[in-house]
């Protein structure tokens, strides 16, 4: 009898531990599970601008639907190439707002408030020295309207600090970490949207919470995803208990033997409690990398496909008769810049723009701008379509807008060449563009427009310096969705700046003409 009573302690404190492995690997499930559904597409709370391109960029369904953009539990808007922009979905009647942001080196945030189908205001915090402190407002594309220096310099990098914009009826106050650091005059919209934007680099936002009037929470996001947290370790649970169930079998319940039965139940369940353990550690290791491009997720960047080569070579050989007309026809070669991702739609592409400009003041020419950007492409591989098939589009002007896509200098040289003697031999005008790419980036020139300069010098082929001229723009508004790819504004700057110098060029080609040259 006393042996048989020795034996209840032992057992109570078997089944106690067993219960708290199930309760432990429960949790690490539980937890696992939350990880990697916390995505900002599971939230559903916000939209990513760069979604809803019409001519899309790369990592913009990713950055929704991957949990690298919400690790730790934290927005970070550098994920995914940067630039990235949230908008919250509903409109507020917003008096106050606070936010955590943790800046890198060279990096800034830009808070947007006042949104709407007019335009939007912003403030910008930064730790960068060419992007200062500053409150703007600007048109729907990106343009800043206006700017004023917000005092006080830059933040400190590498630090959390806690933001908080007061708004009244007239004006708002910006504090951070609990210092008044300005205010600002300016009509606060009675119904507006919010959102963020980052820069190249990092950022990290958290802990935001929204006030309506009378100090009324209109929402508070930290990007968790516990919201589901107490049902999903329940069905967890359950899940456990069915499981021994099923793997010991009902019959192991009414055995008399229990004492072997509940040890083995605790030898599995601390190997469940490992594998959970080993499983949620190599998932918050993977949550901080980028994925391969998967089936699940190349099918969420299906609207980026219409850039492949088959697809724009078809449109192109549809839209466009191969039978010359009385169009002055200007070819624009390059790749996903040219294209035209970052647009909001084809027509504002800077291709679009730039035909658009060229014909708005001139009645006695009828510009027609073909745009021949295929994503992806290197220069040798698109000469030998424009060989075989776009030069009997029959331009009277080519305009190669190149470099980001080329690794061999020795090929770059070579196929620019080919294509220069080509159009020589057909009396169609070259012309080089050294191709862009954001300040953040590469604040200086491209290693491979050298090359394009050393071509241009040796058969007098005119040169654009798309590059040089965005960066003396740089912050004239957001130009940018990542290194490459412009933004609405972007196309718009471009397209103006093209219009100009190819109506330069025309003109000069013309008095060159008329002298017999």
């Amino acid at each position: 009898m006393k042996k048989i009573q020795s034996l209840f302690p032992l057992r109570r404190i078997s089944i106690l531990f067993l219960l708290l492995l199930h309760i432990a690997t429960a949790l690490l499930v539980t937890y696992t599970y939350l990880t990697v559904t916390d995505t900002l597409s599971h939230n559903r709370l916000w939209e990513s601008t760069k979604t809803t391109l019409g001519k899309g960029v790369m990592g913009a369904y990713t950055f929704m639907y991957s949990p690298i953009a919400l690790h730790e539990d934290r927005l970070n808007l550098g994920a995914w190439h940067g630039f990235q922009e949230l908008i919250f979905r509903r409109a507020l009647a917003l008096r106050e707002i606070s936010f955590d942001c943790y800046l890198e080196e060279k990096s800034y945030l830009v808070f947007i408030f006042n949104k709407d189908e007019t335009g939007f205001d912003g403030i910008r915090i930064s730790t960068h020295p060419l992007f200062k402190n500053i409150y703007f407002t600007a048109t729907p594309d990106g343009k800043f309207l206006k700017k004023k220096p917000v005092p006080g310099g830059p933040v400190t990098p590498g630090e959390w600090h806690q933001v908080e914009i007061v708004f009244s009826r007239d004006s708002f106050s910006l504090i951070i970490d609990n210092r008044l650091i300005t205010q600002f005059a300016g009509t606060v919209k009675a119904s507006q949207q919010i959102g963020f934007r980052g820069s190249l680099q990092n950022v990290t936002v958290d802990n935001v919470r929204a006030y309506g009037p009378k100090k009324t929470l209109l929402f508070q996001e930290d990007f968790s995803n516990r919201r589901a947290y107490i049902l999903t370790f329940c069905i967890v649970f359950l899940g456990i208990g069915v499981f021994h169930l099923l793997f010991f079998g009902i019959r192991s319940l009414v055995r008399r033997d229990g004492g072997s039965s509940l040890k083995n139940r605790i030898k599995v369940s601390i190997i469940l409690l490992g594998i959970a353990g080993s499983f949620y550690l190599f998932i918050y290791h993977v949550s901080t990398r980028y994925p391969r491009l998967t089936p699940a997720l190349k099918a969420q960047e299906d609207y980026w496909m219409d850039s492949t080569s088959e697809y724009i070579r078809a449109a192109i050989s549809k839209k466009y008769s191969m039978v010359p007309d009385d169009d002055f026809r200007i070819l624009f070669l390059g790749s996903s810049q040219t294209w035209g991702a970052g647009a909001m739609d084809s027509d504002r592409t800077f291709v679009r723009i730039t035909e658009a400009n060229l014909n708005e003041h001139d009645d006695d020419v009828s510009y027609r701008c073909i745009n021949g950007g295929i994503s992806a492409i290197d220069t040798r591989e698109l000469f030998y379509i424009y060989q075989k098939e776009w030069i009997q589009l029959d331009p009277k002007m080519v305009i190669l807008n190149l470099s980001s896509n080329d690794s061999d200098p020795l090929l770059f040289y070579e196929y620019l060449e080919k294509l220069v003697l080509l159009n020589e031999a057909e009396h169609i005008r070259t012309v080089f563009s050294l191709e862009a790419n954001s300040i953040e980036y590469q604040p200086g020139p491209l290693p491979l427009h050298a090359v394009m300069k050393e071509v241009a010098r040796k058969y007098d082929v005119p040169i654009i310096d798309l590059h040089g001229y965005l960066l003396t723009h740089y912050d004239d508004g957001f130009l940018w969705w990542d290194r490459v790819h412009l933004a609405p504004y972007g196309h718009v700057l471009t397209g103006e700046f093209f219009a100009d110098k190819i109506k330069k060029i025309v003109r000069k080609e013309s008095i060159r003409l008329s002298h017999g040259k």
